[in-house]
């Protein structure tokens, strides 16, 4: 078994009553589309982070979903964009550059270790002069995102309605869709 895997499960079982908080209203949204820039600023945010697959566009696309372009086309006008970054598990270069075409105001957190290690929330606040807990991270799986959140000490929103194309990649889809529903019932059942 990895290390990854390893230090996930050690922690998750460590930390699966703050992961079973990450459940509750104060700390989900059904999608990235939901939050509002008042939203950010009533929680003293300084730096949203973004997670991509499910989050900002289906698994393995290169581009975010047309929703999320036009809700940050609508962010950007109360939420500078230059406070926005991107924290993925799987920073394509073709993605990197198709985001930077687009929003070239949002950084790309690249070189650091995967969710759910702290490290890649505590580099961003380190390049920012900031503290871990005015980040905000909004991703769609508890024992990655939410759980890095918990161990960095920043803040996190879980998307309980991730974007997903079963017509594309089924078996890619099916396989996130039943790890997300695996870690959300073992966390309800468990902690």
């Amino acid at each position: 078994m990895s290390s990854k895997w390893c230090f996930t499960i050690q922690k998750a079982w460590q930390w699966r009553k703050a992961l079973k908080q990450a459940l509750s209203n104060a700390h989900a949204i059904p999608t990235l589309t939901a939050l509002t820039a008042e939203s950010l600023h009533n929680r003293h945010v300084r730096c949203l982070v973004l997670d991509f697959d499910g989050v900002m566009a289906s698994q393995h696309e290169t581009e975010v979903h047309p929703d999320v372009a036009a809700w940050l086309m609508n962010l950007a006008k109360e939420w500078p964009l230059t406070q926005v970054a991107v924290l993925s598990n799987k920073p394509f270069s073709v993605r990197i550059q198709a985001l930077a075409q687009k929003f070239p105001d949002i950084q790309f957190i690249q070189g650091v270790a995967p969710k759910p290690f702290p490290m890649g929330l505590q580099e961003v606040a380190r390049q920012r002069g900031l503290a871990t807990d005015e980040l905000l991270l909004v991703d769609d799986r508890l024992c990655t995102g939410m759980l890095a959140v918990t161990l960095a000490g920043a803040q996190g929103m879980l998307v309980l309605y991730p974007y997903q194309d079963f017509r594309k990649r089924p078996v890619t889809e099916g396989f996130f869709a039943t790890l997300r529903w695996v870690e959300r019932a073992l966390v309800r059942t468990l902690a």
